[in-house]
C-alpha cells in the first residue's frame, strides 16, 4: 500500500507544487515509520503494551492518510478529465481543492498521530485491574 501511496506521490508532482505534496510526502513518511516502529516493537518481548498503546494512534493515523491519498487519486483523475475537456469543471475543479483542503488541516498534523504511536505502553502497564474498577 505505502508503494502504491508513493505512485500518487509521484503522479502529484504534474498537479500540485509545494505544501499539498509536501504533506502527502510528510504522511507517507509517517506511515512508514509508525508500520516499522510497530513491526520492532511487536517483535520484542516487552513491546506488548507499547503496541497495545499504540493502535489507536496508528489507526487514525491510517485513516488520515489514506483519507488523503483516495482524495489525491480523485484530484488527479479530476485532472485528467479537464485536461480532455470532460465533465462538469466546477465540480472537478473542487475535487482538486478538495484534496488541498484535506492536505492542509488533516495531513498537515500526522506528527502528533506518529508521536502519538511512539509514546509507548509505559502509562498502559500502570493500570490494575483496581485502577479500572474491576
Amino acid at each position: 500500500m505505502i508503494a502504491d501511496m508513493l505512485e500518487t506521490l509521484t503522479a502529484m508532482a504534474g498537479l500540485f507544487e509545494g505544501k499539498p505534496v509536501e504533506r502527502f510526502s510528510t504522511a507517507i513518511t509517517a506511515v512508514e515509520d509508525a508500520t516499522l516502529w510497530l513491526i520492532d516493537r511487536k517483535g520484542e518481548a516487552d513491546g506488548a503494551a507499547d503496541v497495545l498503546a499504540a493502535a489507536d494512534a496508528y489507526l487514525r493515523l491510517m485513516g488520515d492518510v489514506i483519507g488523503g491519498w483516495m482524495l489525491a487519486k480523485g484530484a488527479l483523475a479530476a485532472k485528467a478529465r479537464l485536461d480532455a475537456g470532460e465533465g462538469d469543471p466546477a465540480w472537478l475543479n473542487g475535487k482538486i481543492a478538495l484534496y488541498e483542503v484535506y492536505a492542509a488541516n488533516i495531513l498537515g498534523h500526522v506528527s502528533s498521530r506518529l508521536a502519538a504511536v511512539g509514546q509507548g505502553g509505559a502509562l498502559l502497564q500502570r493500570m490494575t485491574p483496581q485502577a479500572l474498577g474491576a
